[in-house]
Protein backbone atom coordinates (compact mmCIF):
# COMPACT_ATOMS: atom_id res chain seq x y z
CA UNK A 1 0.00 0.00 0.00
CA UNK A 2 1.28 3.34 -1.15
CA UNK A 3 1.37 6.08 1.72
CA UNK A 4 -1.19 8.08 0.21
CA UNK A 5 -3.71 5.06 0.11
CA UNK A 6 -2.71 3.91 3.64
CA UNK A 7 -3.31 7.68 5.01
CA UNK A 8 -6.64 7.63 3.57
CA UNK A 9 -7.28 4.03 5.17
CA UNK A 10 -6.74 5.07 8.44
CA UNK A 11 -8.58 7.70 8.14
CA UNK A 12 -11.41 6.36 6.97
CA UNK A 13 -10.86 3.17 9.62
CA UNK A 14 -10.96 6.42 12.17
CA UNK A 15 -14.20 7.50 10.90
CA UNK A 16 -15.95 4.17 11.32
CA UNK A 17 -14.44 3.29 14.50
CA UNK A 18 -15.83 7.32 15.88
CA UNK A 19 -19.02 6.86 14.19
CA UNK A 20 -19.69 3.53 15.93
CA UNK A 21 -18.81 4.94 19.54
CA UNK A 22 -20.78 7.77 18.93
CA UNK A 23 -23.77 6.24 18.97
CA UNK A 24 -23.97 4.41 21.86
CA UNK A 25 -25.00 7.67 23.36
CA UNK A 26 -26.68 9.84 20.53
CA UNK A 27 -29.21 6.93 18.98
CA UNK A 28 -33.25 7.23 20.57
CA UNK A 29 -35.19 4.83 21.17
CA UNK A 30 -36.91 4.88 17.83
CA UNK A 31 -33.44 3.57 16.38
CA UNK A 32 -33.69 0.08 16.83
CA UNK A 33 -31.15 -1.36 15.15
CA UNK A 34 -28.92 -1.99 18.55
CA UNK A 35 -29.16 -3.10 22.20
CA UNK A 36 -29.94 -0.56 24.33
CA UNK A 37 -28.75 -0.46 28.04
CA UNK A 38 -31.38 0.09 30.81
CA UNK A 39 -30.81 1.63 34.44
CA UNK A 40 -33.15 0.47 37.33
CA UNK A 41 -34.54 3.99 38.81
CA UNK A 42 -33.29 4.26 42.60
CA UNK A 43 -37.23 4.56 43.46
CA UNK A 44 -38.07 1.74 41.54
CA UNK A 45 -40.42 1.29 38.60
CA UNK A 46 -39.32 -0.18 35.39
CA UNK A 47 -36.07 0.17 33.80
CA UNK A 48 -35.43 3.10 32.43
CA UNK A 49 -33.33 3.42 29.11
CA UNK A 50 -29.88 5.63 29.15
CA UNK A 51 -29.94 8.06 27.04
CA UNK A 52 -28.26 11.75 26.75
CA UNK A 53 -30.24 14.49 28.17
CA UNK A 54 -31.77 15.82 25.02
CA UNK A 55 -34.56 17.58 24.24
CA UNK A 56 -36.36 21.24 23.57
CA UNK A 57 -35.05 23.82 25.57
CA UNK A 58 -32.43 21.26 27.47
CA UNK A 59 -28.86 22.43 27.78
CA UNK A 60 -26.84 21.34 24.47
CA UNK A 61 -24.63 18.62 25.03
CA UNK A 62 -20.77 19.94 26.27
CA UNK A 63 -18.15 17.98 23.86
CA UNK A 64 -14.54 18.09 22.76
CA UNK A 65 -11.29 16.07 21.89
CA UNK A 66 -7.96 16.51 23.37
CA UNK A 67 -5.13 17.17 21.00
CA UNK A 68 -2.80 15.73 23.11
CA UNK A 69 -1.68 12.52 20.27
CA UNK A 70 0.56 9.49 20.74
CA UNK A 71 4.52 10.22 20.15
CA UNK A 72 5.06 7.22 18.41
CA UNK A 73 7.44 5.84 15.53
CA UNK A 74 5.42 4.79 13.23
CA UNK A 75 2.85 7.10 14.12
CA UNK A 76 -0.18 6.34 15.79
CA UNK A 77 -2.31 8.29 13.70
CA UNK A 78 -1.71 8.71 10.15
CA UNK A 79 -2.84 12.33 8.25
CA UNK A 80 -2.38 14.08 5.23
CA UNK A 81 -1.17 16.82 7.13
CA UNK A 82 2.34 16.69 9.06
CA UNK A 83 2.87 14.88 12.33
CA UNK A 84 2.63 17.67 15.23
CA UNK A 85 1.06 20.60 13.13
CA UNK A 86 -1.78 22.68 13.47
CA UNK A 87 -3.41 21.57 10.04
CA UNK A 88 -3.05 18.27 11.50
CA UNK A 89 -5.12 18.85 14.20
CA UNK A 90 -7.26 20.70 12.19
CA UNK A 91 -7.79 17.48 10.08
CA UNK A 92 -8.46 15.19 12.64
CA UNK A 93 -11.20 17.37 14.27
CA UNK A 94 -12.80 17.38 10.65
CA UNK A 95 -12.73 13.95 11.01
CA UNK A 96 -14.50 13.85 14.27
CA UNK A 97 -16.62 16.72 13.14
CA UNK A 98 -18.07 14.62 10.21
CA UNK A 99 -18.74 11.42 12.50
CA UNK A 100 -21.16 13.52 14.42
CA UNK A 101 -22.55 15.33 11.16
CA UNK A 102 -24.04 11.66 9.85
CA UNK A 103 -25.86 11.04 12.94
CA UNK A 104 -27.33 14.57 13.01
CA UNK A 105 -28.65 13.40 9.61
CA UNK A 106 -29.93 10.34 10.58
CA UNK A 107 -33.96 10.26 11.64
CA UNK A 108 -34.98 8.60 14.28
CA UNK A 109 -31.57 9.67 16.40
CA UNK A 110 -31.78 12.50 19.14
CA UNK A 111 -29.80 14.84 17.52
CA UNK A 112 -31.10 14.45 14.47
CA UNK A 113 -30.85 18.48 12.83
CA UNK A 114 -34.63 18.84 12.04
CA UNK A 115 -35.76 16.99 15.72
CA UNK A 116 -33.45 18.91 17.82
CA UNK A 117 -31.19 20.96 15.87
CA UNK A 118 -29.64 22.54 19.02
CA UNK A 119 -28.57 19.52 20.66
CA UNK A 120 -24.88 19.74 20.07
CA UNK A 121 -22.62 22.57 21.60
CA UNK A 122 -19.63 23.69 19.80
CA UNK A 123 -17.16 21.14 19.90
CA UNK A 124 -13.82 22.38 21.70
CA UNK A 125 -10.51 21.35 22.29
CA UNK A 126 -8.52 20.66 25.21
CA UNK A 127 -4.56 19.85 25.15
CA UNK A 128 -5.05 17.55 28.32
CA UNK A 129 -3.62 14.41 27.55
CA UNK A 130 -5.86 12.39 30.20
CA UNK A 131 -9.26 14.71 29.79
CA UNK A 132 -11.35 11.54 29.35
CA UNK A 133 -12.50 9.80 32.94
CA UNK A 134 -8.84 7.70 34.43
CA UNK A 135 -9.84 3.97 35.60
CA UNK A 136 -12.10 3.38 38.60
CA UNK A 137 -9.70 3.35 41.74
CA UNK A 138 -11.48 0.20 44.04
CA UNK A 139 -14.90 0.93 42.08
CA UNK A 140 -14.73 4.48 42.66
CA UNK A 141 -15.14 7.11 39.47
CA UNK A 142 -13.35 9.86 39.42
CA UNK A 143 -13.03 12.98 36.69
CA UNK A 144 -16.69 13.25 35.98
CA UNK A 145 -16.85 16.58 34.14
CA UNK A 146 -20.35 16.40 32.07
CA UNK A 147 -18.11 16.72 28.98
CA UNK A 148 -18.00 14.31 26.59
CA UNK A 149 -14.84 13.83 25.13
CA UNK A 150 -12.72 12.23 22.79
CA UNK A 151 -9.32 11.11 23.50
CA UNK A 152 -6.32 9.60 21.46
CA UNK A 153 -3.27 9.54 24.13
CA UNK A 154 -5.41 8.00 26.80
CA UNK A 155 -3.32 6.02 29.42
CA UNK A 156 -5.92 3.25 30.79
CA UNK A 157 -5.72 -0.43 32.10
CA UNK A 158 -8.65 -1.02 29.35
CA UNK A 159 -5.92 -0.76 26.42
CA UNK A 160 -4.75 -4.73 26.18
CA UNK A 161 -3.59 -6.27 23.41
CA UNK A 162 -6.23 -5.80 21.06
CA UNK A 163 -8.35 -2.94 22.10
CA UNK A 164 -9.02 -0.50 19.74
CA UNK A 165 -10.90 1.98 21.43
CA UNK A 166 -13.94 1.81 24.96
CA UNK A 167 -16.59 4.48 26.29
CA UNK A 168 -17.04 4.92 29.87
CA UNK A 169 -20.31 6.47 31.16
CA UNK A 170 -21.78 7.45 34.39
CA UNK A 171 -25.54 7.36 34.12
CA UNK A 172 -27.60 8.23 37.26
CA UNK A 173 -30.33 6.71 38.47
CA UNK A 174 -32.49 9.64 40.09
CA UNK A 175 -33.40 12.55 39.03
CA UNK A 176 -31.17 15.20 40.41
CA UNK A 177 -27.84 13.16 41.13
CA UNK A 178 -24.40 14.85 40.83
CA UNK A 179 -21.21 12.92 39.79
CA UNK A 180 -17.99 15.27 39.66
CA UNK A 181 -18.32 18.60 38.21
CA UNK A 182 -20.86 17.97 36.01
CA UNK A 183 -24.46 19.17 35.88
CA UNK A 184 -26.81 17.29 38.47
CA UNK A 185 -28.83 15.14 36.49
CA UNK A 186 -32.90 15.32 35.03
CA UNK A 187 -34.00 11.92 35.08
CA UNK A 188 -33.16 7.94 35.76
CA UNK A 189 -31.22 6.42 33.10
CA UNK A 190 -29.40 9.85 31.72
CA UNK A 191 -25.78 9.28 30.68
CA UNK A 192 -24.40 12.38 32.82
CA UNK A 193 -20.75 11.56 31.01
CA UNK A 194 -19.54 9.45 28.20
CA UNK A 195 -15.93 9.48 27.36
CA UNK A 196 -14.54 7.85 23.89
CA UNK A 197 -11.07 6.39 24.44
CA UNK A 198 -8.73 5.81 21.56
CA UNK A 199 -5.95 2.90 21.08
CA UNK A 200 -2.37 4.94 21.47
CA UNK A 201 -0.96 2.35 19.00
CA UNK A 202 -0.91 1.94 15.62
CA UNK A 203 -0.60 -2.46 16.52
CA UNK A 204 -3.70 -1.97 18.23
CA UNK A 205 -5.36 -0.75 15.18
CA UNK A 206 -3.84 -3.25 13.02
CA UNK A 207 -5.55 -6.44 15.42
CA UNK A 208 -8.84 -4.48 14.94
CA UNK A 209 -8.83 -4.14 11.22
CA UNK A 210 -9.71 -7.93 11.22
CA UNK A 211 -13.04 -6.98 13.46
CA UNK A 212 -14.20 -4.03 11.37
CA UNK A 213 -13.51 -5.33 7.79
CA UNK A 214 -13.11 -9.10 7.50
CA UNK A 215 -16.48 -10.43 9.11
CA UNK A 216 -18.78 -9.40 6.32
CA UNK A 217 -22.61 -10.91 7.85
CA UNK A 218 -23.71 -14.38 5.78
CA UNK A 219 -27.33 -15.34 5.24
CA UNK A 220 -28.22 -18.49 7.67
CA UNK A 221 -29.85 -19.62 4.69
CA UNK A 222 -26.74 -19.85 2.34
CA UNK A 223 -23.79 -21.60 2.47
CA UNK A 224 -21.95 -19.75 -0.55
CA UNK A 225 -19.11 -17.06 0.40
CA UNK A 226 -21.39 -13.59 0.67
CA UNK A 227 -20.56 -11.22 -2.21
CA UNK A 228 -18.88 -7.82 -0.91
CA UNK A 229 -19.21 -4.10 -3.19
CA UNK A 230 -16.53 -3.35 -4.40
CA UNK A 231 -15.59 -0.76 -2.84
CA UNK A 232 -15.69 -3.10 0.15
CA UNK A 233 -13.65 -5.58 -1.38
CA UNK A 234 -11.33 -3.26 -2.18
CA UNK A 235 -10.88 -1.76 1.72
CA UNK A 236 -10.64 -5.83 2.32
CA UNK A 237 -7.75 -5.79 -0.11
CA UNK A 238 -5.93 -2.40 1.44
CA UNK A 239 -6.79 -3.95 5.08
CA UNK A 240 -4.96 -7.23 4.17
CA UNK A 241 -2.03 -5.12 2.96
CA UNK A 242 -2.15 -2.85 5.75
CA UNK A 243 -1.97 -5.81 8.69
CA UNK A 244 1.12 -7.54 6.85
CA UNK A 245 3.10 -5.10 8.27
CA UNK A 246 1.64 -5.27 11.52
CA UNK A 247 4.55 -7.49 14.07
CA UNK A 248 3.52 -11.03 13.15
CA UNK A 249 2.71 -11.49 17.51
CA UNK A 250 -0.19 -8.96 16.71
CA UNK A 251 -1.74 -11.01 14.39
CA UNK A 252 -4.10 -13.35 16.04
CA UNK A 253 -8.21 -12.86 16.10
CA UNK A 254 -8.84 -9.61 18.31
CA UNK A 255 -11.23 -9.10 20.74
CA UNK A 256 -13.82 -6.59 20.80
CA UNK A 257 -13.75 -3.39 21.69
CA UNK A 258 -14.97 -2.92 25.31
CA UNK A 259 -16.99 -0.29 26.79
CA UNK A 260 -16.94 0.36 30.51
CA UNK A 261 -20.26 1.10 32.42
CA UNK A 262 -20.24 2.70 35.54
CA UNK A 263 -23.54 2.81 37.27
Amino acid sequence: MNHKSRRHFVRSLALATIFAFLFQWTGAPMANAYVRDFTVPAAGGCPQPQHQNIAIGAVPLARQWSTSLPNTNPAAIVTTAAQGTPAQLNEIEATIQQAYAIWVGVSGTLVNANSFPNALGTLGRTATQNACSPDPVNGVQTGVDGINTICFNQTSAAFTTGVLSFTRIMVADAPSQVFGSAPPSIFAGQIVDADISMARTRWDLCLSVTVILFTPSRSSASSSPPTWPAPLRARAAQARRLRAQCPRSTQTSPRASGRSHTP
